[in-house]
């Protein structure tokens, strides 16, 4: 009896420890047991710090720019060569406006954004329009002077720009467009043929001019932080795709149109800017760019008021040159 109440005793304590010991693994079984993701975590969205599911940022700018240069229009003599057969050039000395810049960041993972800028001028007098021609049948040389009237002037570009923060650079393409059209107002002139000279004057509206520019357009920017102000240096090159000119001779008798399709033209503007922040999401800038139209040549419809139309083929031409100045302030939302 003594040896089998030792061994029911041991039995006893025994299993009394195996429960005791299977009560412990089970508390500790939780922290024990491998980390797994929880399940309400991995379907929760990303923060708002993830660039992915931010909100987009819009930027708009505004305010006023004055343009100063001149619009050429060329007719060669012939379709071989550059020897200029009439000039007309339309001065803008100066026109004054208004600029608009929208830029809207998605803040994707990808460091792209998408920009608008428009420029309008205000319809006013700008200078002089000269028209010269150069041995065209007995004329010898003829010179006019008119009062040049803007009507219309608007130029807008649309690019979607990838960035690199960490460079301060940004590449972009998209399109332009550009329409710039006057009137030619009152006027004298002095035409000298090889027999004689003569000096007529003009009253009231003596020629009219459309210019309308379409296309491709590529752009790069580098910026820099100095001083608390930030520097941008830029450039946009432009391809002429579509480009026309409209000339209506409005004081000859009958009236005739000459209407220019051309091609090949391109633009280059450089520009440079500061800007510096007065609050947050308020900010002041300085632009200053230029634009250099060159080597748009095509063909040249003369149309009578009569309605007969005559082609000279590769003669008409068409060239740009103005700077800019253009104070704005910026807002961020």
């Amino acid at each position: 009896m003594g040896y089998a109440s030792a061994i029911m005793s041991k039995f006893h304590g025994a299993r009394c420890a195996s429960f005791a010991l299977v009560s412990v693994m089970t508390l500790l079984a939780p922290s024990l047991a491998p980390a797994q993701e929880s399940p309400s975590a991995s379907a929760a969205l990303p923060s708002a710090e993830d660039p992915g599911t931010s909100a987009p940022i819009l930027t708009l700018a505004t305010g006023p720019v004055l343009v100063v240069g001149y619009m050429d229009e060329l007719v060669y003599r012939d379709s071989k060569t550059t020897e200029l057969l009439s000039k007309l050039r339309w001065q803008l000395m100066p026109a004054a406006g208004l600029r608009l810049d929208a830029v809207l960041s998605p803040r994707w993972k990808a460091p792209v954004s998408f920009a608008l800028s428009v420029t309008t001028l205000f319809p006013t007098i700008t200078g002089t329009m000269v028209d010269e021609d150069w041995d065209t049948g007995t004329l010898v040389y003829g010179r006019s002077e008119h009062q040049a009237q803007l009507a219309r002037a608007i130029d807008a570009a649309l690019l979607a720009s990838w960035s690199w923060p960490s460079l301060g650079l940004r590449l972009g393409a998209g399109a332009a467009v550009s329409d710039l059209s006057w009137e030619g107002w009152d006027g004298s002139a002095v035409y000298e043929y090889s027999t004689y000279t003569s000096t007529p004057a003009f009253f009231g509206i003596v020629i009219a001019y459309r210019a309308l520019r379409l296309g491709p357009a590529l752009a790069a920017d580098w910026e820099r932080s100095l001083g608390g102000f930030d520097f941008r240096i830029g450039i946009e090159l432009r391809y002429h795709a579509l480009q026309w000119g409209v000339d209506s001779h409005l004081a000859r008798n009958p009236d005739v149109t000459f209407f220019d399709v051309m091609a090949g033209g391109f633009a280059l503007n450089p520009s440079v800017s500061a800007s510096r922040e007065l609050a947050p999401g308020l900010t002041t800038s300085v632009h200053a760019a230029a634009s250099v139209e060159r080597w748009a040549r095509g063909d040249d419809y003369a149309i009578e008021d009569d309605g007969t139309i005559t082609l000279y083929e590769g003669i008409a031409g068409q060239e740009f040159t103005a700077f800019s100045l253009s104070f704005l302030v910026r807002v961020e939302r």
